[in-house]
């Protein structure tokens, strides 16, 4: 999103979430989930005060109505989400939960970047729980910055991995070698990621397990130039049937 309330109120229309008729400022997506996949902001500039706010009021109607709004912490979010959270709330309301390390529903695991078993091993200590509890306590400010989580900044963490997102996961995914003992080992049937724009739209590897949502949404990365490419991954019975919406027609259906 980097910060384009634009296009994000237009991807949560297309995934019927919101009222279309206005302006999509109403949650009617009932008990739905809503899982943005991190970079909800750019680099501390005004839009960004904007897109979170107008975040922050869907998920409360969201949760009020049964439903729920996640964001997976992104690297545009980890320092300036925390910092532009308690500006924006100098009343000290506590860092929302809903901002993530990584998200975990209906057998589907959420992460901006990528996870590895290698990284999950060596610098989660084996616990995914334990790895978003430590990144939630951080960016709450409730430890001090000497507190961070090594992992949060490395190149191969779930934050910054391009594991199964770039252009060498296609030829190379790691399905056998990595991903389907990570995803066994969690108890989950697939992973969904962001962080690398794929301008051919919504995809996914190694027979569906590895979903790449990231398409470029905001204006400045957009493949569609100033009117910003929207396309949404829904998925149903349990993230059995995935399903992609674009802007105008849906593209393709799998039954996973």
């Amino acid at each position: 999103i980097h910060g384009d309330k634009d296009a994000l109120v237009r991807a949560l229309q297309l995934a019927n979430v919101v009222n279309p008729d206005d302006g999509g400022v109403t949650w009617i997506g009932g008990s739905d989930i809503v899982v943005q996949i991190g970079d909800l902001l750019n680099k501390a500039e005004q839009r960004d005060e904007e897109t979170l706010a107008y975040m922050t009021e869907i998920e409360r109607q969201a949760r009020a109505a049964g439903g729920a709004v996640v964001v997976t912490v992104g690297d545009h979010d980890l320092h300036n989400a925390p910092k532009l959270w308690h500006e924006m709330h100098p009343e000290n309301d506590p860092f929302p939960s809903w901002i993530t390390a990584a998200y975990e529903v209906d057998r589907t695991l959420f992460v901006h970047g990528s996870l590895s078993k290698i990284i999950l091993e060596n610098a989660g200590g084996g616990s995914l729980e334990a790895m978003i509890r430590d990144a939630g306590a951080w960016l709450s400010g409730t430890t001090g910055e000497n507190k961070k989580p090594k992992w949060i900044g490395r190149g191969d963490g779930p934050i910054w991995s391009r594991l199964y997102s770039d252009k060498a996961s296609d030829e190379h995914p790691h399905c056998d070698d990595d991903l389907f003992p990570l995803l066994n080992y969690l108890s989950v049937d697939r992973m969904v990621v962001g962080h690398t724009v794929r301008r051919e739209g919504i995809s996914s590897i190694c027979n569906g397990k590895v979903w790449r949502i990231d398409v470029g949404l905001s204006k400045t990365e957009s493949r569609a130039g100033n009117i910003g490419a929207s396309e949404v991954l829904e998925l149903r019975e349990g993230g059995k049937v995935a399903t992609i919406l674009s802007t105008d027609v849906k593209l393709k259906s799998w039954k996973l």
